[in-house]
């Protein structure tokens, strides 16, 4: 899903404007943006939460010139899906799993169907 079609979603869902929406997205987000800035933790209910996970500095081999060069201290983004949520996928998945007809191959040659039409 793109955030265009997440727009229009919350657009019809809230019965709002599509610029309405987008702006209530843009502010959610930032929001999450801002407070991982400022090193908080973010957690949503049901859904899970978002992190800062830092990566100390290292030495690093470049595949092309084999030439060794120092990656900095670093700070990435983490999210960990809340038990809702996982629960909530893995159950549709299952379902659908459970829904799907058993898929079978008819295997059907030139030469019979040459002689079923020849009788």
């Amino acid at each position: 899903m793109t955030r265009a079609e997440l727009v229009t979603k919350i657009s019809m869902r809230m019965d709002v404007s599509k610029k309405e929406a987008e702006l209530y997205l843009s502010s959610f987000l930032e929001s999450i943006v801002s407070s991982l800035h400022r090193g908080e933790r973010v957690v949503i209910q049901g859904f899970g939460s978002f992190s800062m996970r830092t990566y100390s500095a290292r030495e690093a081999k470049k595949p092309l010139t084999g030439e060794i060069m120092l990656l900095p201290e670093r700070s990435k983004p983490v999210f960990q899906p809340g038990r809702e949520l996982r629960e909530r996928v893995n159950q549709e998945i299952c379902d659908n799993k459970k829904s799907a007809l058993p898929r079978r191959r008819l295997r059907i040659s030139v030469q019979n169907i040459l002689e079923t039409a020849s009788i």
